[in-house]
Parts: structure tokens; sequence; C-alpha cells
């Protein structure tokens, strides 16, 4: 391999493999079924005399908080002997 060609491939391979030790927080929205909103929809439509039949039930956003960790483990790595 040139040496010219040497050194952004190890300067590339050393900011990858920092970037695969790390641990974070972040948040993911998810999606949940939303009974408050059901409950006053079926309400009214008792009310009316009209019958409900949910295909899609209605649902919201939330955002949970979650905690994840990019590892790299090389193959006959004995430092995590878990894996």
């Amino acid at each position: 391999m040139p040496y010219r060609l040497l050194r952004p491939f190890l300067l590339f391979a050393v900011v990858l493999l920092t970037g695969c030790a790390t641990t974070d927080t972040g948040t993911v929205k998810t999606r949940e079924y939303n009974g408050e909103q059901v409950q006053a929809v079926e309400r009214v439509a008792k009310t009316a005399g009209v019958r409900i039949v949910w295909i899609n039930p209605p649902t919201r956003l939330k955002e949970r908080q979650i905690e994840y960790s990019m590892e790299v483990q090389m193959e006959g790595d004995e430092t995590n002997p878990d894996k």
C-alpha cells in the first residue's frame, strides 16, 4: 500500500474505532394506544346509537429515554468472555 494512502486510512480507522466505544443516551419516539381518545369517541357514538369498529385504533407519540452502547468486538478478542 502506498504511504500516501496509509495516513488517511489510519486516521479513518482511529476515528471509527473511537466512535464505536461510546455510550450515550437519547430519546426514541414510539407509538402507543390512545385509550382516552377511544373512550371519548365510543361514548359519543353510544349516545348517538352508532356502533364503532376500530380497524386502526388511534395512537399517540410517546418519547422514551434510552441508553445505548456501541462496542466493537474483534474476532478472537478475549477481553469480554461473556460474548
